[in-house]
């Protein structure tokens, strides 16, 4: 892909892979999930996104749901890669994503550790405030369960950055 980071992966439209980054927040995809040793193709930018997060596909509508950062913005892109604001958090970074057997969306934030599930655009409910950084993860069980892991971190959360130095590795000290 050319970029730091593969950071998020799902499996989509008829088998193509999507493939989410960072620093520069682009989706690439693998048609039918193969390379046929070609790089991955250019899929979709996302406006004001450095970092994809999470990606969920939703089989049934054939969408697919990115969790991005550093604007805490969810993004619905089509199968030919046009993407639009499904949700805007107050968050930085929406870091994971789950949908429910009725096609609701579950979203878990960076900064105040928020759990959310969203019902439409641009509508959420906050299913729990944790006590901690992040929610890592999401899994919703078939009887509409849904389980979360929560993180707390002694240091501050910064996504890495690309180097523009030119130089490998950390700057050296003087």
């Amino acid at each position: 892909t050319g970029q730091m980071a593969a950071s998020a992966m799902v499996s989509a439209w008829g088998g193509d892979v999507i493939v989410g980054t960072f620093p520069e927040g682009k989706l690439y995809k693998l048609a039918g999930g193969k390379t046929d040793g070609k790089e991955a193709a250019k899929f979709a930018d996302l406006p004001e996104t450095e970092d994809v997060w999470a990606l969920a596909f939703d089989d049934k509508a054939k969408v697919l749901y990115a969790g991005t950062g550093p604007q805490g913005k969810i993004y619905k892109i089509d199968q030919a890669g046009k993407s639009q604001v499904y949700f805007d958090s107050d968050e930085a970074h929406i870091v994971s994503l789950a949908l429910d057997g009725s096609g609701n969306l579950y979203a878990g934030s960076n900064g105040k550790a928020l759990l959310y599930k969203l019902t439409g655009p641009g509508r959420a409910a906050i299913l729990n405030d944790f006590d901690g950084d992040d929610v890592k993860a999401i899994s919703v069980a078939s009887d509409g369960s849904v389980y979360a892991i929560a993180n707390k971190y002694t240091e501050t959360f910064a996504p890495p950055k690309r180097n523009t130095t030119g130089q490998a590795g950390p700057t050296p000290s003087k």
